[in-house]
């Protein structure tokens, strides 16, 4: 035992003596006790959802929160996740007006296209809501979700920013706050001012709160907005080139999205809500599995960016597979946890939510694959390969689509969880397989095995 200590303790300050991996590895520990803190929280707003709102209204709130994020995607056309690329690149020019200049920009695409976006989705709100879901209750909130469109997407162009200059204890602060402020209104309005939608009033209200708190830090950041002229002098391309960089990030965006919200929308015009709404919780706890990675990922997107540009290839693979590493064994715990008291788990939050383990399995064993193949999509779109990545994620999109439209007549809410297992397997694997051919070693991490 004595023994076992003393090497991992070797490990863990090798692991550190490497200053890039370093600097990943701490600013995790960040984001991680962060999100650790806010998935509690999440949790803990679900299971009084559950209990004193039902899974119907889950199930109509899980379509509300899809239709932003779907909306979201053609508003900020993946410049929140382009920024993590252009911010580090001027970063390293030591030129922050210019990486000020670029996020500007990005704001002002944003704000033009979170209008159009706003104005299609006002007149087609009636169709979706009663045509393709066929639950004209879901109308009102569509019509109340669109007039956030834009503040919620200049949020998420503010968030990108503040993770490209890493500020990771700042963006890891304004989430913690975000998941604060709404399991506090949502514990107050439940047990003091109840009404059967207050967790409708619960998310949009915070939506709201944290784009300003994410204008305020931002503004910080940047030190206010510098004068016109001199943005546009620092400036070394235009919307046309950010768009261009942004483009296939976009379509990866679009494609991820249909991976993960495909079952949603599909479940939510082939069942009923209350399936849905099952569904929901299922999904929410099956990708708590990997919160390890996302925290990890917010961390280490600049970071690819800044040693792929400065052509340090050897230090880019040391990063990449050191972090695939931790994000594996911070991940199993998670994952033997859901598998084996699953059901007690899911029974928490009402006794109607138990007939969702068996898909809860599958979506946790896809979310580890995940992590098992490390932080493929940002490797690739922070070294220039994101048209590739876009190609092999509308692969696994389409796989999931036509999965989704054989398996949901048969299976339900399960057959919604094989279709989204296999495809998040098939686009990871072969991701990982075109790194390996293109850089020339295995970023995935599998326990007990010299390799992948």
């Amino acid at each position: 035992m004595i023994f076992l200590k003393k090497k991992i303790t070797e490990k863990f300050r090798g692991a550190l003596a490497d200053k890039n991996f370093g600097e990943i590895f701490k600013g995790s520990i960040i984001t991680f006790s962060a999100r650790i803190i806010a998935m509690v929280l999440a949790l803990l707003a679900n299971v009084i959802v559950a209990k004193y709102y039902g899974a119907k209204i889950i199930g109509v709130l899980a379509l509300v929160t899809s239709f932003l994020t779907i909306s979201g995607l053609f508003v900020t056309v993946g410049l929140n996740t382009s920024l993590l690329r252009l911010i580090p690149e001027q970063l390293e020019k030591n030129n922050l007006l210019g990486a000020s200049a670029i996020f500007w920009l990005s704001v002002k695409i944003v704000s033009i296209a979170g209008f159009l976006v706003s104005l299609i989705a006002w007149f087609n709100v009636p169709f979706i809501a009663n045509k393709l879901f066929k639950n004209n209750e879901l109308e009102h909130w569509l019509y109340l979700s669109v007039l956030l469109i834009i503040i919620m997407n200049i949020s998420a162009i503010n968030g990108a920013a503040i993770r490209a200059l890493k500020e990771i204890q700042l963006f890891a602060a304004l989430q913690l706050f975000k998941s604060l402020f709404s399991i506090t209104f949502l514990v107050v309005t439940t047990f003091w001012f109840y009404n059967l939608y207050n967790p409708f009033y619960t998310y949009f209200i915070s939506l709201i709160i944290g784009a300003f708190a994410s204008v305020f830090i931002v503004l910080r950041l940047f030190n206010r907005r510098p004068p016109l002229g001199q943005l546009k002098s620092a400036l070394e391309c235009n919307s046309l080139d950010i768009i261009k960089t942004s483009w296939p990030m976009f379509l990866t965006s679009a494609m991820y999205l249909v991976v993960s919200q495909t079952d949603i929308v599909m479940l939510g015009a082939m069942t009923k809500p209350e399936d849905v709404g099952v569904y929901a919780i299922v999904m929410k706890l099956g990708l708590a599995v990997n919160f390890i990675l996302t925290s990890i990922n917010m961390v280490l997107g600049p970071k690819f960016a800044e040693l792929y540009y400065r052509d340090d290839i050897s230090g880019l693979a040391s990063v990449a597979k050191k972090s695939s590493k931790l994000i594996v064994y911070c991940t199993a715990p998670f994952l033997l946890v859901l598998i084996l008291l699953g059901k007690p788990i899911l029974g928490f939050f009402g006794d109607e939510f138990i007939s969702g383990y068996t898909a809860l399995y599958f979506i946790a064993l896809g979310q580890f694959v995940n992590a098992i193949c490390g932080s493929v999509g940002y490797f690739m779109n922070m070294t220039g390969n994101q048209k590739v990545f876009c190609r092999i994620v509308f692969s696994g999109a389409l796989l999931n689509i036509v999965l989704n439209v054989l398996l949901i007549p048969l299976y339900g809410i399960t057959g919604a969880a094989i279709a989204s297992l296999l495809s998040v397997c098939l686009w990871n694997i072969v991701t990982l397989i075109f790194i390996k051919n293109k850089f020339g070693f295995y970023m995935g991490y599998l326990p007990f095995t010299k390799r992948l």
